[in-house]
């Protein structure tokens, strides 16, 4: 059948396609079947070129159902992030994997672009690496679909690396990137009329195959055997629940850490991980300094903190922050300076989650912080939520068009980007009474109800929700676990604070909240907290931030997770410039 007339036989029956399939039949050969009657290899390869090429360009003919498929090459909006994956395929970014130690640059839509797709072709040139790209991708998702009459002539078993991991090994995508794939699949699909219940069963299977972070081996084509398969392997991805991220992490994904003479400095801190606790990271480092610094060269601090961080950045465990959290963060976190900004770290510190940028505004002592998309200052990538102290408002005056700027120094303002929420939320500073520390409240709409969250300075006598945080070797917390009754100092240089869900009938603690982590003296629920971080080695400050509760399990919505975030980082900036004011008042008292 001519390509041409198979696309006008796929729109002309779409709307009668959907229905419910046999569990005996696979994707593949049922809606072949129903779009094409005949189910032979040709009519199934004939569906995948549609189905794939759809996926990849969006809409080239015109359906009869109502549904737009922008295509992966298109840019677009996922869960609030915007995602660009054409950069992976025209040879904008080194991200190919050629078998070497890093990506390289490779042109992907070398064979007419989008052109021959149009025409329900792969490629221009059958030499191209567009060609090999998309017969590929028709190949593998025919396994995936299970078409029964692949490994013909007309329509082979799929011929590339067994592995996804190595094929996107460098790629490095995050949990947006992939989601949106998948829900270009699943748009193509429905484009076709393949029904609800189909099309979930598709991207749960592509979520479980690819989007777990550290995934165990998988095997897609029998004749290849179970195979790394995660794609979706930045920090930020979901935490597979067996893990195996050693052998993601080891070189060409055979070796074990260690076990190479020649080690690099980071696969000398992962074995470290494995032999030993401080001291042998200690003897790590005195080891790799020299080195490390550069015979020769000028010893700055700053190349001596670098220096330092690739050694110890790997060298502790740290199952807490590989925990996962609400809407692609960790439960745990650390938020650590770099540069003139911060950066939001799960388990490995070189791969930031988010960048949080530091900005100063004209007349103001306060910082302006702003939470940006991607893990990395340079990526230039969209601002999600920001906040700042000591804002200007507006009162009126006289006439009802006349109004006058009022300073704001104690409150904050949260502007939320790409967002369901009211475009600023003031989180308004209540003051302190008696001995009771600094508190801030803000209130916004979580799943139709209007939620009210104050944050509190932590007690530094008896507050386990930040004392259990406060290093990176700490183990993993929980709600409702054993609270250690033990009253014992943070220490005078360790500072933190907890968040209250505070709203008028809220869930109150069921049993003894004096017995119990995640919850305050009064059965409040704590839904978060952090602790300005120890100063175990030479370098900058850090703090760790945790999820606790209905927070950790992201009930309160993505908004929130990100104000809980940046909320808590504006109030350690705060109370760090705090202790350093009274250390220069300190000093200069005594000159």
């Amino acid at each position: 059948m001519h390509f041409a007339s198979v696309a006008l036989a796929f729109f002309a029956i779409v709307p009668n396609v959907a229905a419910q399939r046999p569990s005996d039949i696979s994707i593949c050969d049922y809606y072949t079947t129903a779009l094409l009657k005949n189910n032979t290899a040709d009519n199934q390869y004939n569906l995948l070129v549609a189905l794939v090429n759809t996926v990849v360009i969006g809409n080239y003919t015109q359906p009869n159902v109502d549904i737009t498929v922008p295509g992966i090459l298109a840019e677009g909006i996922y869960n609030g992030t915007s995602v660009n994956l054409l950069p992976y395929f025209d040879g904008t970014l080194n991200s190919t994997n050629r078998g070497g130690s890093s990506g390289e640059s490779v042109n992907f839509l070398d064979g007419g672009g989008a052109t021959p797709l149009k025409q329900n072709k792969a490629a221009d040139d059958a030499d191209s690496k567009q060609y090999k790209l998309l017969t590929h991708l028709y190949q593998f998702f025919g396994t995936l679909l299970g078409c029964s009459m692949q490994g013909m002539s007309v329509f082979p078993t799929y011929q590339g690396n067994p592995s996804m991991f190595k094929v996107h090994k460098f790629m490095n995508l995050k949990p947006a990137e992939l989601g949106y794939f998948v829900q270009q699949v699943a748009l193509a699909g429905a484009s076709f009329g393949v029904a609800k219940d189909d099309l979930e069963g598709v991207g749960m299977a592509l979520e479980q195959l690819f989007g777990l972070r550290c995934a165990p081996p998988m095997e897609v084509v029998k004749s290849q055997g179970a195979q790394l398969q995660a794609i979706c392997i930045d920090q930020s991805c979901p935490l597979a629940q067996e893990a195996v991220c050693s052998k993601y992490d080891a070189p060409d994904n055979v070796t074990p850490a260690g076990t190479s003479t020649s080690a690099t400095p980071a696969s000398s801190a992962t074995s470290a991980v494995a032999t030993g606790g401080a001291e042998l990271r200690h003897q790590q480092w005195l080891r790799e300094k020299p080195r490390l610094l550069g015979a020769g060269r000028q010893t700055t601090k700053r190349r001596l903190i670098d220096a330092k961080n690739t050694v110890f950045s790997q060298s502790s465990p740290a199952p807490a922050l590989a925990e996962r959290g609400p809407h692609g963060l960790p439960m745990r976190f650390v938020v650590r300076g770099a540069g003139r900004g911060f950066k939001l770290c799960g388990e490995d510190a070189k791969v930031p989650i988010h960048y949080i940028q530091k900005q100063h505004a004209l007349l103001s002592k306060h910082e302006h912080l702003i939470l940006h998309t991607s893990g990395h200052k340079k990526d230039k990538s969209p601002p999600l939520i920001s906040i700042k102290k000591g804002v200007l408002g507006t009162a009126p005056v006289g006439g009802k068009n006349s109004k006058f700027h009022v300073p704001n120094f104690e409150s904050y303002n949260i502007e939320l980007h790409n967002s369901n929420q009211n475009n600023v939320i003031e989180m308004k500073y209540e003051g302190r009474k008696g001995l009771a520390k600094d508190k801030y409240a803000f209130t916004l709409f979580c799943n139709g109800r209007r939620e009210t969250f104050r944050w509190y300075e932590a007690d530094r006598l008896n507050c386990p929700e930040v004392r259990e945080i406060h290093k990176r070797q700490k183990p993993i917390v929980k709600t409702g676990m054993p609270k250690d009754t033990k009253k014992k100092r943070i220490g005078t240089m360790i500072t933190g604070s907890y968040l209250i869900r505070v709203t008028e009938g809220a869930p109150q603690c069921p049993g003894n909240p004096n017995a119990v982590l995640g919850w305050d003296e009064k059965g409040r629920e704590i839904v978060a907290s952090y602790a300005k971080g120890g100063s175990g080695f030479i370098g900058g400050t850090k703090m760790f931030f945790q999820f606790w509760g209905s927070a950790a399990k992201g009930q309160f919505g993505e908004d929130f997770t990100r104000i809980a975030a940046v909320t808590g980082t504006a109030l350690w900036r705060e109370q760090i410039a705090e202790q350093q004011a009274a250390q220069r008042r300190s000093q200069n008292l005594n000159r």
